[in-house]
């Protein structure tokens, strides 16, 4: 989907997509889905490298490792990807990397974040729990229940992954943030569902 959207924005002459990713395995993921399917339009790459395509109409994307002290100066980004958002590094959960990169954003510009959530410790997580009314920001959730194409596969992580891990990973539940001292899914095993008991003193 990701890919999709900056094909899109390669159609715009001289436009400049920025994709950033955790790692750079990661990012040239994204670069090599993007010129897969570019094959399917009429825009002709006229320099592929791993992380960087430009098009015979003078647009360019561009994948970088979040980790890449490279990432800032670009200028009039027209769209900025920033891909398992909940996984960047560094301060606050990744928010020093976007703080970064926002400013190299046109006026018009777009910035999509995208993400499994990893806890609440970071920026991505922060983007729906600390959400506020008219923020500008469009929040999107698609759980892997709802996929009917993944019905077979969200079956076996149901089986194989903790019932923590399964709301994290499946259902999109921001959880434990690593920092409390028992786990989700022990603290889950431990409860009852069942009314307390109390000792008489």
């Amino acid at each position: 989907m990701l890919a999709a959207r900056a094909v899109e924005e390669l159609h715009i002459p001289n436009s400049l997509t920025i994709c950033v990713a955790p790692a750079e395995r990661q990012a040239k993921i994204i670069a090599r889905e993007i010129g897969r399917q570019l094959q399917n339009t009429e825009l002709q790459i006229t320099r592929p490298t791993q992380t960087e395509l430009e098009l015979s109409n003078g647009a360019r994307v561009v994948a970088l490792p979040s980790t890449s002290d490279t990432i800032r100066g670009f200028m009039s980004v027209s769209l900025l990807i920033i891909d398992e958002c909940a996984f960047l590094q560094g301060e606050g959960g990744g928010e020093d990397l976007i703080a970064g990169v926002l400013p190299m954003l046109t006026e018009d510009g777009q910035v999509y974040f995208s993400s499994t959530p990893a806890g609440k410790n970071n920026y991505f997580a922060k983007l729906f729990t600390e959400a506020k009314p008219g923020d500008g920001v469009e929040r999107i959730v698609v759980k892997g229940t709802e996929i009917p194409r993944l019905k077979e596969k969200v079956e076996r992580m149901r089986r194989t992954l903790s019932a923590t891990k399964f709301r994290q990973e499946i259902l999109v539940e921001m959880l434990a943030d690593g920092q409390a001292y028992f786990q989700m899914d022990l603290i889950e095993a431990a409860t009852s569902t069942e009314g307390a008991v109390c000792p008489k003193m």
